[in-house]
């Protein structure tokens, strides 16, 4: 009887070992895969917000640029144009050329500062400045900065990993501790009903079967029996 009972207590400690190896590991992988992807996701929506805004930048900085030298251009043509009239036709047509150019240029500069997307409107609201610029590379300096001590430093990646697993474990303890202690109150309030009820239908049922009883006592139709002198009369004929 005792090496029975030895067999199956190692059996269930056996399928309990193996329950929590498999609820560990999947807890383990699926923590994995989910800081996997909200890094993935996280990184693409920052990088994306960020390279909205450097590219903005960099198309106004190059706008500005270009104009400006547009400017000079134009600028010199027409004092050529004047020194020079035998030429002027000459430095005339360059001119315009260059304020065609600077009319292309403010058309493109426009079309960001009245973006429809709220980002690059926001960015090209007050031009180009540098230390927007500058802001909106650092995210991608840090990536790559990221990618590269991601490949030296693969073991303290783990560790951090771990640390992660480990806070993950007490928040859901925590969490399941507060839910236990509340089930736990519901419990005792239903059990505390069950047993009000129970009584209750109980004594309802007695109650009912002892005044069904009187009922039937009452309403009981009793024979008829003659006196005595009827039944002397009965036998005389």
């Amino acid at each position: 009887m005792n090496a029975k009972h030895n067999h199956n207590s190692k059996k269930t400690k056996s399928r309990r070992k193996k329950v929590f190896q498999f609820q560990r590991s999947a807890t383990v992988l699926i923590l994995f895969f989910a800081t996997l992807v909200a890094i993935v996701f996280g990184s693409i929506k920052i990088l994306s917000y960020s390279g909205k805004i450097l590219w903005t930048q960099f198309r106004l900085m190059q706008c500005y640029t270009t104009i400006e030298k547009l400017e000079d251009t134009r600028e010199y043509n027409l004092d050529m144009a004047y020194t020079y009239p035998g030429g002027a036709a000459e430095y005339v047509r360059k001119a315009e050329e260059a304020d065609e150019k600077i009319e292309y240029w403010n058309s493109v500069r426009s079309g960001y500062v009245h973006s429809d997307d709220p980002i690059i409107a926001e960015a090209a609201k007050d031009g180009f400045e540098l230390h927007i610029f500058l802001i909106s590379l650092m995210p991608f300096c840090a990536f790559v900065g990221l990618l590269v001590l991601s490949f030296f430093l693969r073991s303290k990646l783990f560790l951090i990993f771990q640390i992660e697993v480990l806070a993950f474990d007490l928040i859901m303890c925590g969490f399941f501790y507060l839910f236990k202690l509340a089930l736990a109150r519901f419990i005792k309030f239903f059990s505390h009903e069950y047993n009000f009820f129970n009584r209750c239908w109980k004594w309802d049922l007695k109650t009912l079967k002892s005044d069904l009883h009187k009922y039937s006592e009452s309403e009981k139709i009793v024979p008829f029996v003659g006196t005595k002198s009827e039944k002397r009369r009965f036998k005389i004929g």
